[in-house]
Formats: structure tokens, sequence, C-alpha cells
């Protein structure tokens, strides 16, 4: 979602001492790296090598999320209920970059994008090309897909790095509408994408 600069990254928190119940709704973390989907009945340690990341801006394009994390596996489209995608993280470059932002309980937005299982062992990677901390905060998002709906890993903007006024480069809106064309996002959805109003780079 946003530019591959910084190399800061966040240290995860500790591992919990004991399993804890999810509800079914939610997953948790489970130790520093790790994320799974919960059983709303069980308790249960999670042992996943891969996690599942949510991806609604540039990373949408497969060729451009592997060459940040080359294990990247697609899993399919999705779409976050009641949030709209915004155009309003100030990037490294000074424009704007994607952002998710809620829309409202009651809001029929929806953001569209594409479920990738992405291993563990690459997640540091990631977190260093969104600006972990930085420009980005880690979110808990449920996907809703046409098989029901799943847990996910994604990216939004830190409150302070949001300007209303801030517009994208042409290349960073072609990656996101390649990415879109790429998985099959509804043309509508496509369409809107197209008409975002680009700046010159410069």
């Amino acid at each position: 979602v946003a530019n591959v600069s910084s190399t800061e990254m966040v240290t995860a928190t500790s591992p919990p001492a004991h399993p804890q119940r999810c509800d079914g709704a939610t997953y948790h973390r489970c130790d520093s790296a790790t994320y799974r989907s919960c059983d709303s009945a069980t308790y249960h340690r999670c042992d996943s090598a891969t996690y599942r990341y949510f991806a609604y801006g540039s990373n949408m394009a497969t060729r451009r999320l592997r060459a940040r994390v080359p294990s990247a596996r697609v899993v399919g489209k999705g779409q976050l209920p009641h949030y709209s995608l915004r155009w309003h993280k100030l990037g490294r470059d000074g424009s704007g970059k994607c952002d998710i932002a809620f829309a409202g309980a009651d809001s029929k937005d929806v953001v569209w994008g594409v479920l990738f299982d992405i291993d563990l062992a690459e997640k540091h990677l990631l977190d260093a090309a969104e600006g972990l901390g930085i420009g980005y905060d880690e979110k808990d998002v449920r996907i809703v897909t046409d098989d029901g709906s799943c847990a996910a890993l994604t990216y939004q903007a830190r409150p302070a790095k949001i300007d209303q006024s801030l517009k994208p480069y042409a290349w960073y809106k072609a990656f996101v509408l390649y990415g879109a064309c790429e998985h099959g996002l509804p043309r509508g959805y496509v369409m809107a994408l197209e008409s975002v109003k680009t700046v010159e780079e410069g």
C-alpha cells in the first residue's frame, strides 16, 4: 500500500503465557508473528506457518507484492464492509497512498481487495515496506468473500499521516488498477478507481 522505503520495524508483543479464547469474529496474536483464525468454542495454541493479508491498494498487484514478499499466494478477492477507500495517506514521496476509513456501522460502503497467504518468516519484510509504526499501523479485519468470511491482517494509515488534500501519482494508481483488474474486482469499483485524479511527479 505504501512506498518501499523505510527499514524500520516495530517489535511485536510477547507471546501470551496461555492459549486464548476466541470469539469467532476476530483472531488474535498468538505469538510474536503468528495470526490464525479461531474457533468460537475452543482454546488452542497457534502453529500456522503463514498469515492472511488483505491488500486493497497497490499491493493488490501480485507482481508488486511478490517483489516485497516472494511467498505471497493468492487466496481470492474479498470486501471489507463499512469502510471506504481513501487516497489520503502521506507517502514518503509526498503523494497520496491508499487507506481504509471507517464509514459507519450503517454504511453500505465497502473496500474491495485481495487476500493473500504469506509466510510468517517474511512478515517483517512487508512491515518494513509499509512503514509499520511510522506510516501505517496493523489492523485486524473481517473480510467477506464468496465462500463466507475470514479474518485477515491489513494496514491502516496513522492519523498523523493523513492529509485529505493529497492525490496519488499516476504510477501508483496504475498499480492499484492493475491489481483490481488482475483479480476481477467488480466493474463499478474499478470504474471508481479509474476516476481518481492524479498529480504529476516532482
